[in-house]
C-alpha cells in the first residue's frame, strides 16, 4: 500500500499518465491480494517468543485481519461510484445550463448540495419509516448486507443515471453567444454551455447521498461491532484508509484517463469549444461495472469468509448514533 499510494502521488505531481496506469495496477493487485490473503487467516503464526505484555493475541490478530476482505470490498465498490461526485458530476453540471436570475452563473460543484440534502431528508425517513416498515414486514430489522446491497444500488444507478443525463444532453442545443460560455468549464477553453438545466445534476447528486446513509455509517458499525477492543483503531484506520486514498487511487487514473477537458464530443459545431473532447459515459459506466464486480465478490466473500455472522453476539452500538456522528463530522 505504500508503495502505491507514492507512485500515485508521484504520477500526480509529473502529470504523467504511464505512473497513474502503473499505479492503478498496483493498487488493484494489491487489493486483490489482500482479500484472497485474508479469507483464512490460519497461516497467521504465533511469534516464536511471545510477548506477555503485548496485550494482543493470536486469536484477536486472526478476527481483526478477517475484516480486511470485506471492509475492502466495500469500501472500493461503493467509493468509486461515489468519486464520480467530486470530478465527472460537477464536470458535467459545468457544461449545461448554470445561469440564474440573467447572466450570473453557479458552479457546478453547487450541486454537491443535491448529497447533503438527499442525508438530510433521508436519515429521519429512512431511521422512523422504511427500516420500521421492513422490520414489520420481515419479522426483523434489515440486515447488514441487505444495507450493502441497497446502498450499491443507489450509488451504481447515480453513475447510469448521470450517463442517460449526458445521452439527453447530447440533443439539445448550446446556449448561444457569450452569455452561453461556461465560467466553471476548464479554462481556456470557450466552452458552451448545453441548454439543459443544470438542476437535472442534482438527481445523481441525491441517488449517491441514499446510498451513503446505507453504506457509510454501517461500515463503521462493521468494523466497530466485529474488531477486537486492542486493535478497534487498527480496524477503523483501515476502514477509513480504503474509504479514502485506496478508492482514491484507482479514481484519480481513471478520471485522468476518461473525463476530458470538454463533454461536447457530439458536436462538431465551433459552439461545441475548444480542447480535446471526448465521451464522459465511458467514466460513467466504468465506475458501474466495478460497483457490480466489488458487490458481487463482497456478497461471495462474506459467505466464505472468517468475520461471525452478523447474530452473534456483537459488541453493541446502535446504528443511529453511529449515523450522526458521520453526519455531523463529513456535512
Amino acid at each position: 500500500m505504500p508503495v502505491y499510494f507514492t507512485v500515485n502521488l508521484v504520477g500526480s505531481i509529473m502529470s504523467s499518465d504511464m505512473i497513474s496506469n502503473i499505479s492503478f495496477l498496483l493498487t488493484l493487485i494489491s487489493s486483490l491480494m489482500l482479500v484472497l490473503g485474508h479469507l483464512r487467516n490460519n497461516w497467521i503464526k504465533e511469534l516464536p517468543t511471545p510477548d506477555p505484555e503485548a496485550g494482543i493475541s493470536l486469536s484477536e490478530v486472526k478476527k481483526a485481519l478477517a475484516m480486511v476482505p470485506q471492509i475492502l470490498l466495500v469500501n472500493i465498490g461503493f467509493n468509486i461510484c461515489y468519486n464520480a461526485m467530486n470530478g465527472a458530476y460537477p464536470a458535467q453540471a459545468c457544461q449545461m445550463d448554470l445561469r440564474i436570475g440573467g447572466n450570473t452563473q453557479l458552479n457546478g460543484s453547487f450541486t454537491n448540495l443535491g448529497d447533503c440534502v438527499a442525508i438530510i431528508i433521508g436519515v429521519p425517513l429512512f431511521e422512523s419509516a422504511i427500516y420500521p416498515a421492513i422490520a414489520k414486514w420481515k419479522g426483523r430489522q434489515p440486515s447488514r448486507k441487505s444495507k450493502f446491497v441497497a446502498g450499491f444500488f443507489f450509488a451504481i444507478l447515480a453513475n447510469i443515471v448521470a450517463c442517460v443525463i449526458e445521452y439527453v444532453r447530447a440533443t439539445k442545443g448550446f446556449v448561444p453567444g457569450n452569455a452561453g460560455l461556461s465560467k466553471c468549464a476548464p479554462s481556456g477553453l470557450d466552452i458552451h454551455m448545453s441548454d439543459m438545466s443544470c438542476w437535472w445534476a442534482f438527481v445523481p447528486m441525491m441517488l449517491t447521498g441514499f446510498g451513503e446513509i446505507l453504506v457509510n455509517p454501517v461500515i463503521y458499525q462493521f468494523a466497530f461491532e466485529r474488531s477486537p477492543p486492542q486493535l478497534m483503531s487498527f480496524v477503523q484506520a483501515l476502514n477509513l484508509v480504503s474509504q479514502g486514498a485506496i478508492s482514491n487511487a484507482l479514481t484519480g487514473p481513471l478520471t485522468a484517463k476518461l473525463l476530458p477537458d470538454n463533454l461536447n464530443y457530439f458536436s462538431d459545431s465551433k459552439l461545441a469549444g475548444k480542447g480535446p473532447s471526448g465521451n464522459v459515459t465511458y467514466l460513467f459506466y466504468t465506475n458501474a461495472a466495478i460497483g457490480v464486480v466489488c458487490l458481487v465478490l463482497y456478497l461471495i466473500v462474506s459467505k466464505v469468509d472468517d468475520v461471525p455472522d452478523e447474530g452473534s453476539e456483537p459488541r453493541q452500538v446502535h446504528e443511529s448514533l453511529v449515523r450522526s456522528f458521520v453526519q455531523s463530522g463529513i456535512h
